[in-house]
């Protein structure tokens, strides 16, 4: 369970409202949805952006295909593939690293839904599974804006939390050695530090949260 209390000083875009993520009864990919929707609706108004979509790889781990979206379903509607390696998020999944997009105008994209939504500006990073299997995480906006390290960062959270959770509610036949006790105490350690970094020492003193499986 991950709770988000609000921090006065904070920027308004990156102030928390009381978020409660209970993720303790993720166990299908149904519940998985409805977690990500809740998690992602926090999101978009935590980052002030107009989209937020998590894309996972399919079974041959060749293709990107959207998982959950606020702001672009018609990527499912339409069953967008994206090539790992191609467009965006394709080159976010190869690379295994953050990407920042100012301009989407200026870059290539594999999904016309990117374009026809008319999206500006992009970050999105990377989503480490097991192995080779990467998925990507991403925000976007109407206007252009710059988005810097810090939204890089909130963004890594986002995906911390996501990671054991995608395992635990069964989209892939993942090894369970893989998330082991200690994988997660790693993990729950790798979220405070995280935390501390994103809302500084003064802020993270106030920080209350609990995580559990």
């Amino acid at each position: 369970m991950v709770f988000w209390g609000d921090h006065t000083g904070e920027p308004s875009s990156y102030r928390g409202w009381k978020v409660l993520a209970d993720t303790s009864k993720i166990n299908t990919p149904s519940e998985l949805d409805k977690f990500c929707k809740k998690l992602f609706q926090w999101l978009q108004v935590h980052m002030a952006v107009d989209t937020v979509t998590l894309l996972l790889p399919d079974s041959g781990n060749q293709d990107l295909t959207v998982r959950s979206t606020i702001g672009l379903e018609e990527e499912i509607s339409q069953q967008i593939f994206i090539p790992i390696g191609k467009g965006f998020a394709g080159n976010i999944a190869e690379n295994k690293l953050p990407v920042v997009v100012e301009n989407l105008a200026a870059v290539e994209v594999v999904s016309p839904v990117l374009r026809n939504k008319g999206l500006q500006s992009m970050v999105g990073v990377p989503l480490q599974l097991v192995h080779s299997v990467v998925g990507v995480l991403h925000v976007g906006t109407f206007q252009p804006r710059k988005f810097n390290e810090r939204d890089i960062q909130q963004l890594q959270l986002v995906v911390n939390l996501l990671q054991p959770v995608i395992a635990n509610a069964g989209v892939y036949n993942f090894d369970q050695r893989y998330y082991s006790q200690a994988a997660c105490n790693s993990w729950k350690g790798k979220y405070y530090q995280l935390v501390k970094m994103l809302l500084g020492s003064k802020q993270a003193q106030s920080l209350q949260y609990d995580i559990s499986y």
